[in-house]
């Protein structure tokens, strides 16, 4: 039916919209904190240069991660527009 389909158009958007709100609150900062600490390590002669390749590694793939949440997120929404006739849901300047 058309509201089981928008029921389940609505939680797609919320999961995506946490989903993406957890990757760039929590996670992107937590890498990037992780790199500024192995940079600074290596500077004083505690950490070695690997260290900060795999932070870097780890803070990309945190990075692809939240890109890939943000598109989840737009998606499930246009899913939710589609399921409710709306129009496409175009961002207003204010937000």
């Amino acid at each position: 039916t058309v509201q089981a389909e928008v029921a389940a158009a609505n939680a797609r958007v919320a999961q995506a919209r946490t989903v993406a709100e957890i990757q760039e609150q929590r996670v992107l900062p937590l890498a990037r904190d992780t790199v500024a600490a192995m940079r600074a390590g290596f500077t004083v002669g505690m950490d070695d240069f690997a260290s900060i390749i795999l932070a870097e590694h780890a803070l990309r793939n945190a990075e692809l991660t939240l890109a890939r949440a943000r598109v989840d997120w737009l998606d499930a929404q246009a899913q939710l527009d589609r399921a409710t006739g709306r129009l496409p849901h175009t961002p207003s300047s204010e937000e």
